[in-house]
């Protein structure tokens, strides 16, 4: 049996169209997000620049509001609460509702090796073993990160409503500079400041 050149590179075409089929098929995610503003990053790392001083792993709720984090520290006696709205992020794309168990640490890490003119794409795909965060932008070198999730059993809790003795309330520190300057020359004294009447 004879081939000409055209019938093989006709095939060979065919093959390629097949494998890149096959790619998309087993490559689908879950979930998708964007965000390229590098304010938002930089907003975006202080999240977990911070969480990890408060609690080792979190759940990352994603749904198609937006993500939701709640987190407790060991002793039980710091609750935290964060929910961003999908119109934050540049690209908001869930398909089912998942919940990502991460370790803190590892998420700060990797966001650290960001680059100047980088956006961050978190992706997920349908086998929900893995975290994959994409860093990408002009003139730069792409990463690529992989973490491992972790499963975390925790429950949403909810803070009470309660009555409290006193309520305090502050102006803003922009209309009160008196104010900011004199609570960070007392913080430099000491951690807690007490306010008495």
């Amino acid at each position: 049996m004879q081939y000409n050149s055209r019938s093989l590179r006709d095939r060979r075409v065919s093959t390629i169209k097949l494998i890149r089929v096959m790619i998309k098929f087993f490559t689908l995610t879950n979930m998708n997000i964007c965000i390229s503003d590098p304010k938002k990053i930089a907003q975006f790392a202080n999240v977990f620049r911070h969480c990890k001083h408060i609690t080792e792993v979190v759940n990352l709720n994603f749904d198609s509001d937006g993500l939701y984090m709640q987190g407790m520290d060991v002793s039980h006696a710091c609750l935290f609460e964060l929910k961003i709205s999908g119109e934050w992020f540049d690209e908001f794309k869930v398909k089912a509702d998942c919940i990502v168990g991460v370790y803190c640490e590892i998420l700060f890490r990797i966001i650290s090796c960001l680059s100047d003119g980088q956006c961050i794409t978190l992706s997920m795909g349908d086998s929900k073993d893995q975290l994959c965060i994409d860093f990408a932008g002009k003139g730069t070198i792409e990463k690529s990160f992989e973490i491992p999730l972790v499963d975390v059993i925790s429950d949403i809790l909810t803070a009470p409503d309660i009555e409290y003795t006193a309520d305090i309330g502050l102006s803003r520190p922009s209309s009160r500079p008196w104010f900011d300057n004199s609570l960070s020359s007392v913080t430099l004294c000491d951690s807690s400041s007490p306010i008495e009447e």
